[in-house]
């Protein structure tokens, strides 16, 4: 051990002095530096980045590994938190370390074991970062533990048997050593990060006898009880992210069972709850909605943006900086202009037609283009929809810029109205009904007043069911 310490600390003078050769001064200025050695002749790792969570995962700095070194020096005034190392090879190889950083802290020496089963990590001037690590480890052989007997239990068919009966007794045993290990640390080591970090991220125990959806659906009834959510030392690290998408998780992996405006309603309500749940702390609750207002922009959920967005709009004055708050007043600008009774902005159609001059009960706006999967996975749906419909009509309104794929792909799509101007999203259609992803769907009642704004055609065909 002394001798790897000795080997650590070698390696850190020789890359301190070769920055103060590099730049005198930079030993006043900079902020702290990461010194780092990987275990053995490691060539499977060309580069490391350092990757800030909470809001979003941004690289902050990268380096390439030499000799099996690297240093990274942090951004002056780094917020605390917890922060990834990214190491990355050939093939697409990765492995990550996350670590914690507070404002009080000085250099980071840290030594890494990729070689093992079980990547082994040691810091050699972080005792925070020592005792995390050491009570991560031996928390992960508790859980271990704890699933072996829990799928054995859940699996065994004889649920009244001696040996299940004992099995049940031993993973009571483990469960209350799994607490007792969380509260122990926690007590010993309050006001740290690392603590707060333990405590905010409780074990829930599954029933193994009971049926698993059952027990989850438990576990998301009573998921926040024990969750501080008004705390913003929790911002900058990985806690309130992976509570938020798990939360949200749940619901949207019953999307193959509920009716699309089902799901829609249950995520509406979702947001209200995690709203509702961060609201005791002005800065936990801008995260909250940001981080909200991000996700479901990510994954496609339009309807669900625009309720978060127009429901929660005075929070996004004191979390969006210049560039998103912009962002954020042209979609709500998009969405009055878009509301349920306005009149449809006017389209001078290719096909020598007006919108205004389109004849039936309904009529129905396709955004789409070829070069969007999920468009070319619902446009042949609409057009054999578009066949049976007598007092619908369905525009297809293309933003494609390749001329030849297009006309290739609606030679199959007879039963649509083709609109395309070539101009992609500098079309005036497009801007005028604030489109800002594809496929996206907008139902026109006869006078050609909005009805309503979809992401999806399933969501447009479950709402004119009603």
């Amino acid at each position: 051990m002394k001798t790897k310490v000795f080997l650590i600390i070698l390696i850190h003078l020789l890359l301190i002095a070769s920055s103060l050769s590099a730049n005198p001064s930079k030993e006043e200025v900079r902020g702290a530096i990461i010194y780092g050695k990987l275990v053995e002749n490691n060539q499977r790792f060309q580069g490391v980045r350092l990757i800030q969570l909470g809001l979003e995962q941004k690289v902050l700095v990268q380096a390439q590994i030499i000799s099996d070194t690297f240093a990274l020096e942090l951004t002056q005034n780094l917020a605390a938190g917890v922060y990834k190392l990214l190491f990355l090879g050939g093939r697409d190889l990765q492995e990550e370390v996350l670590f914690i950083f507070d404002r009080k802290s000085t250099d980071l020496i840290i030594e890494i074991d990729f070689t093992g089963e079980e990547k082994n990590i040691q810091f050699f001037n972080s005792t925070e970062n020592e005792k995390w690590y050491a009570y991560r480890k031996s928390e992960k052989k508790k859980i271990f533990k704890h699933e072996v007997l829990y799928n054995f239990i859940a699996n065994y068919p004889d649920k009244d048997s001696k040996l299940t009966k004992v099995a049940i007794e031993e993973i009571e045993k483990v469960r209350s050593d799994i607490e007792k290990h969380q509260n122990s640390f926690v007590k010993n080591n309050k006001g740290t990060m690392a603590a707060l970090i333990i405590e905010n991220q409780p074990y829930f125990f599954y029933d193994p006898i009971a049926k698993r959806s059952e027990s989850r659906k438990k576990e998301f009834e009573n998921y926040w009880t024990n969750i501080k959510t008004n705390e913003p030392r929790l911002i900058n690290t990985h806690v309130y992210p992976e509570h938020i998408i798990r939360y949200v998780r749940y619901y949207l992996d019953q999307a193959e069972t509920l009716a699309p405006l089902e799901l829609e309603i249950k995520l509406k309500t979702t947001i209200d709850q995690i709203m509702g749940l961060f609201s005791e702390n002005e800065k936990t609750q801008a995260f909250a909605f940001e981080f909200l207002m991000n996700g479901f922009r990510e994954i496609g959920q339009e309807r669900v943006l625009q309720y978060l967005e127009e429901s929660y709009a005075h929070i996004a004055e004191q979390c969006l900086d210049n560039i998103n708050k912009t962002e954020f007043e042209e979609r709500m600008r998009g969405y009055a202009k878009l509301k349920r009774g306005m009149p449809a902005p006017e389209i001078h159609f290719s096909f020598e037609q007006k919108l205004s001059e389109i004849k039936g009960d309904t009529t129905v706006l396709v955004f789409w283009s070829t070069e969007c999967p999920h468009c070319m996975h619902m446009i042949p749906k609409v057009d054999e929809w578009a066949k049976k419909q007598q007092n619908i009509t369905i525009i297809g309104i293309s933003l494609d810029t390749n001329y030849e794929q297009y006309m290739e792909t609606i030679q199959n799509l007879p039963n649509l109205k083709h609109h395309a101007d070539g101009l992609g999203w500098d079309g005036p259609a497009v801007k005028e009904y604030f489109i800002s992803a594809t496929p996206s769907l907008i139902v026109l009642d006869k006078d050609k007043n909005i009805i309503d704004k979809f992401d999806g055609f399933e969501k447009m065909l479950s709402y004119l069911k009603q």
